[in-house]
């Protein structure tokens, strides 16, 4: 459990799927909090930061299968589109990150990215990049994002 004295104390909800890093995962939540947000504040509201890491990588044909990213962005975006038909104002939605990138605690281990870069924490290798699964099955996608 997290938390921080005297900030916050992080509740586990045994309902709750969970990242590799033990991170719950709420799309309902997510949704409830802009509910809640706009209701409080009446502004429109753009989402920065939305994303999961994972150890992703390649396999024999430069490939990454990251059917749990697929699910995590289906997920989200169903509920801000849910969000959006309750009547809140959304006008941005920023998925983290396009590329893998450095996690201050994990290192290049822990991916984030739609775009594989071939480099681990120890070597640079060719920084070559390589599409996930999650931008070769865009498809699974864009039901939800053209609806909304």
């Amino acid at each position: 459990m997290r938390s921080i004295v005297g900030w916050y104390q992080q509740v586990p909800n045994d309902n709750l799927d969970k990242t590799q890093f033990g991170w719950e995962i709420d799309p309902i939540g997510l949704r409830n909090t802009l509910w809640e947000t706009y209701e409080r504040y009446r502004l429109p509201i753009i989402i920065t930061e939305s994303g999961i890491g994972g150890y992703d990588e390649l396999d024999k044909n430069n490939e990454v299968n990251d059917d749990y990213r697929i699910k995590y962005y289906q997920d989200h975006l169903l509920q801000l589109k849910l969000a959006l038909n309750d009547g809140v104002q959304i006008f941005g939605y920023n998925p983290w990150s396009a590329f893998d990138l450095v996690s201050t605690h994990e290192g290049i281990k822990k991916r984030y990215g739609f775009v594989f870069i071939n480099r681990t924490d120890e070597k640079i290798n060719d920084l070559k990049r390589y599409r996930k699964k999650v931008l070769t099955d865009i498809q699974k996608l864009s039901p939800i994002v053209v609806k909304i």
